[in-house]
This record gives structure tokens, C-alpha cells and sequence, in this order.
């Protein structure tokens, strides 16, 4: 299980796969790739909902170093007053 916020950002600049992506970032600087499996949109749709939420999910890493995920939950955070 890896914990992350899942983020879109602009990749492959100037190509013709040129577009936004999903990310699970970890911290640090630290990003990874990841994927929902099933989704069949070119921009991974399926993880819309969950862009800049705190998340946990389940999965393993493909042969093209994405994260292919098959179950993710939102992490509700504790406001602090």
C-alpha cells in the first residue's frame, strides 16, 4: 500500500503524447506515475476526482514503471484549528 497526493502535471512537452498525466506525489520531491486500471481514456480520467487528494492505494508497477492501480481511497486529513 503506498500514501500519496495524486497530481496532474503536464508531460512529454513538445511530442505528440504531449498532455497531462497522473501522479502520486510521496514527498520529497518524489513522484511516480500512476495509472487506474481500466481507464481507457488518454488522460487517466478515472483519477480526476482524486486530483490533489491525500490517497492510499493498492497496486503494482508495470513494465513501464507506472503504478497501476486497483484500489485507491481518499485519506480524510484532520483540520487543525
Amino acid at each position: 500500500m503506498l500514501e500519496g497526493v495524486i497530481v496532474f502535471q503536464h508531460t512529454n512537452i513538445g511530442s505528440k503524447s504531449e498532455g497531462l498525466r497522473p501522479f502520486l506525489y510521496t514527498g520529497n520531491g518524489q513522484y511516480m506515475q500512476v495509472w487506474k486500471n481500466g481507464d481507457i481514456s488518454f488522460i487517466g480520467s478515472d483519477l480526476l476526482p482524486y486530483d490533489s487528494k491525500r490517497v492510499e492505494i493498492e497496486g503494482e508497477m508495470n513494465e513501464y514503471d507506472i503504478f497501476c492501480i486497483s484500489s485507491i481511497k481518499i485519506i480524510e486529513t484532520k483540520e487543525t484549528n
